[in-house]
């Protein structure tokens, strides 16, 4: 995978030095920017934060051309929201992520949440005070 900038193409990209093919997602920085690390079986793995995970598929949401997947995106996106919110943890990382995105995925999350996430509006409007 690899992150998809301006207008973006319709085929993957073949890298043949290592003799694969990458396809390019949007807003995939916002998955890199915040990486969470785990251990799983004596293996060091790299996962985004959960709330670097929520915001990406919400925005990526608004992108889809197929409502199935539109759908899926937003129910994944507000069950982690959930998870989230109920969690002491994982609040201030979301707040943390939030401060630090631009004005116009701000907007397009905060149409999102007003629609799709009672709790991920409130979590903004607590940044706005």
């Amino acid at each position: 995978m690899v992150s998809e900038l301006g207008k973006g193409r319709d085929k993957a990209r073949s890298i043949k030095e290592w003799h694969i093919t990458a396809q390019g997602l949007r807003y995939l920085n916002l998955l890199a920017d915040y990486p969470r690390k785990l251990t799983y079986r004596g293996l060091r793995v790299y996962v985004p934060e959960p709330a670097a995970y929520a915001l990406q598929k919400l925005i990526v949401s608004t992108r889809r051309s197929k409502e199935e997947k539109r759908q899926r995106d937003l129910e994944t996106a507000v069950a982690v929201i959930e998870y989230i919110d109920s969690n002491s943890n994982e609040r201030p990382k979301m707040k943390r992520i939030l401060r630090r995105l631009p004005g116009k995925w701000l907007k397009t999350l905060k149409g999102l949440a007003s629609q799709h996430s009672p709790k991920l509006l409130q979590m903004m409007k607590e940044l706005e005070a």
